[in-house]
């Protein structure tokens, strides 16, 4: 499980990294909004790409092998960044880096439900989806020391190749048992062709999670990925901008742990409903972001973050339960490739907007995109019993 947590792990600390070299790499490269939102965006295209491969053609790759390769692909390229001086290159290679993360995305979840006892299934899934709020939170701490220490550029982009290292050496003992047993087995029930398999309420279900997990993606992608910006326009700056983002993070993860007490407890259509809706509600006191005191704005943050928390964990739950085993991954990858394009288009869009609209204008498409999911969800979601299949 430990070896899930940390893919997690390296995938939000990757995400939210982004906005703090952002604001490293903007003076030095002289970037534009587009070319921010180009920087920001890559990596989400990244993961799309990786999660699409993985996904349409799982049964034909050795996906233990890209178990292992993801974070040595991931290390290599953080180590390369020393020796390039062009932000083309720091472009290409943070592409790659969602690229590899991505790849890893369906292989994780499915091996770790597929061994997984069906009584504790729900619950580990919350653990495994808490472990990404973990990358946030030393996120937060590493630039923070940085920003104290004045760290420079070149060695913010390298430091990070310690974690896909630790990474790489905690699954070098999988790796080593797969390969001796690899020609033993058979990947037939993890993959198959898209026209097998897949029924009517398997693709209605398909569907609905595609509407639910966008809804829920795209305003949070915007704060990990410009975290900084946000709160620079919200009237936060220094460390009172780190102050805020840490405390964000931390209720994100303490939401998604909370979950783990309460996953078992209420219907998974309830629990959805219920914190679209606190989503929401916590984020209007951010229209008169201009004329409230800045402790409003903090427990807004506070109460959108736990609530999000709260929901993310059902990104986890919902397709391991919904989706038969045969088809699971496939379900897993696709619904990472459209949300991850969309999110990705939002978050490439977001630099030009900041700078275009006011944080009002941004903060009413946020509440709208999640009365969306609100209603989508209301209308379309499984009942309970149909969402615990084997």
């Amino acid at each position: 499980m430990f070896r899930r947590q940390r893919n997690s792990f390296l995938g939000c600390f990757f995400t939210v990294s982004g906005g703090f070299l952002l604001l490293s790499l903007a003076p030095q490269f002289n970037l534009s909004a587009w070319t921010a939102g180009a920087y920001g965006t890559s990596y989400l295209f990244g993961v799309m790409a990786g999660s699409f491969l993985v996904s349409a053609a799982s049964k034909k790759l050795k996906t233990e092998n890209i178990y292992f390769l993801s974070p040595l692909g991931v290390f290599i390229l953080l180590l390369s960044q020393i020796f390039f001086d062009s932000f083309l290159y720091l472009l290409a290679a943070r592409f790659l880096f969602g690229f590899f993360i991505g790849s890893d995305y369906p292989i994780s979840q499915v091996f770790f439900s597929s061994q997984c006892h069906t009584t504790f299934k729900a619950k580990g899934l919350t653990l495994l989806m808490s472990s990404w709020y973990w990358g946030a939170i030393f996120a937060i701490l590493v630039f923070w020391l940085a920003s104290l220490f004045s760290v420079s550029p070149e060695i913010l982009l390298a430091a990070p190749a310690l974690i896909p290292l630790v990474v790489l050496l905690t699954r070098l003992p999988y790796f080593s048992n797969t390969s001796k047993t690899s020609k033993k087995g058979s990947r037939d029930d993890f993959s198959s062709p898209i026209s097998e398999h897949w029924s009517k309420e398997s693709l209605l279900n398909l569907g609905f999670l595609c509407v639910f997990w966008t809804c829920q993606c795209i305003p949070v992608t915007v704060i990990l990925l410009f975290g900084p910006s946000i709160m620079e326009a919200l009237g936060f700056s220094g460390s009172g901008s780190f102050f805020q983002l840490g405390v964000t993070y931390i209720f994100f993860f303490i939401g998604s742990s909370c979950s783990y007490l309460i996953i078992d407890k209420f219907t998974r259509k309830f629990l959805a409903l219920i914190t679209f809706a606190l989503m929401a509600l916590c984020l209007i006191p951010l229209l008169w972001a201009d004329s409230v005191s800045l402790w409003i704005i903090v427990f807004a943050f506070i109460g959108y973050a736990a609530s999000y928390g709260l929901q993310t964990t059902l990104d986890y739950v919902y397709p391991n339960e919904i989706f038969d085993v045969k088809i699971r991954e496939q379900a897993i990858g696709i619904l990472t490739c459209v949300t991850r394009f969309i999110s990705g288009l939002s978050a490439f869009f977001f630099p030009y907007f900041l700078s275009n609209f006011s944080i009002s204008s941004i903060i009413i498409s946020a509440v709208f995109i999640l009365v969306t999911g609100f209603i989508s969800t209301y209308l379309f979601a499984p009942t309970d019993d149909s969402s615990k299949q084997k």
